[in-house]
């Protein structure tokens, strides 16, 4: 068996608006990877916050809001920064 310790993280960025059913079906297919360790981070600047995605949220999950509306390369940037 495989260390984990010594495997590299894979972090899963998702810059997104408006996007409440896309999201759950990406937490649903980055749920369902066996490799570990990962993490996903999302950066939403939709109309409301997304209470969904935000309670599935767990150690290797961040959520990011934001009602300033910004754009896709800078919710990237701001993604990779928090990125471990």
């Amino acid at each position: 068996m495989t260390n984990i310790a010594h495997l590299p993280l894979i972090s899963v960025i998702v810059p997104t608006k408006n996007r409440k059913e896309h999201l759950n079906n990406i937490i649903n297919y980055f749920n369902s990877q066996t490799y570990s360790p990962k993490e996903i981070l999302i950066y939403d600047d939709s109309d409301s916050e997304n209470i969904d995605v935000k309670q599935r949220i767990s150690d290797n999950f961040k959520y990011f809001y934001s009602s300033k509306k910004i754009s896709i390369g800078e919710k990237r940037n701001r993604l990779i920064k928090q990125a471990k």
